[in-house]
C-alpha cells in the first residue's frame, strides 16, 4: 500500500516542479548503466519526503527509467512495509494477468528487496508495462532517529514494447536485483 500511495505521489506531484535537494542526495544516481538527474522532490506528508530521479531527456509522464528514494519516518517495520505491497499486488493479480512479484530478505528485519511487474490494457491490447524494484532498508541516524530508506528504480515500456518487457523480463531482472542487492545505499542526510 506504502508503495502504490508513493506512485500515486508522483504522478500527483508531476506538476510540481520542486528540485531541492530535501535528503542530502542531490545526485546524480547510477543505475542500469544510467545517470539518473534529480527531477523532482517533495514533502508531500510530515513522515514521508521524496525525491525522483530521471534520465537527462525524460519526463515523470512518459519516462522510461526512474530512480525514486523515498524516505519514511515510521513505526512500521520493514516487513510490515513489504507486507502491506505484497498485499497490494496480490489484490492488483485478480485483474492484471501479467502482474507478477517476488521478495527476497537481505537482512532479516532491517532489509528486503521487492520486485514485480504491472501492465495497463487498452482494451485487449497491452499499452504499457512497468518493472520496479525496490530495496527497503531500515537505517538510524543519530540526530534524527530511526528512518526508512526506500531506494526504487522503475522501467517502463509502452505499446510493442511492452510485450517484448513481459516475454524477456527474466532476463533482466536478475542483473537488475543482484545490482540493486548490491549497490551501496545512499547516504541520507534529514534537516533537524
Amino acid at each position: 500500500m506504502l508503495l502504490t500511495f508513493v506512485s500515486f505521489l508522483i504522478s500527483f506531484f508531476g506538476s510540481y516542479k520542486n528540485i531541492d535537494d530535501l535528503i542530502g542526495v542531490k545526485g546524480p544516481l547510477v543505475f542500469n548503466k544510467t545517470e539518473f538527474q534529480l527531477s523532482l522532490s517533495g514533502q508531500p506528508e510530515k513522515n514521508l519526503t521524496l525525491h525522483v530521479y530521471l534520465p537527462k531527456g525524460e519526463d515523470l509522464d512518459t519516462y522510461n527509467q526512474k530512480v525514486s528514494l523515498i524516505v519514511l519516518d515510521t513505526k512500521k517495520d520493514v516487513d510490515g512495509v513489504i507486507k502491506a505491497k505484497l498485499k497490494d499486488l496480490i489484490a492488483r493479480q485478480k485483474t492484471d494477468f501479467n502482474c507478477t512479484y517476488s521478495a527476497i530478505d537481505l537482512v532479516e528485519g532491517k532489509e528486503m528487496l521487492v520486485e514485480y511487474i504491472q501492465t495497463e490494457m487498452n482494451g485487449k491490447k497491452l499499452s504499457e508495462a512497468e518493472f520496479h524494484i525496490s530495496r527497503v532498508k531500515w537505517l538510524t541516524d543519530h540526530d534524527n532517529g530511526s528512518y526508512m530508506l526506500i531506494y526504487t528504480y522503475s522501467w517502463r515500456t509502452y505499446d510493442e514494447e511492452a510485450t517484448d518487457m513481459i516475454k524477456n523480463i527474466r532476463t533482466y531482472k536478475t542483473e537488475f536485483i543482484q545490482e540493486l542487492s548490491k549497490k551501496e545505499m545512499p547516504e541520507v542526510r534529514l534537516p533537524k
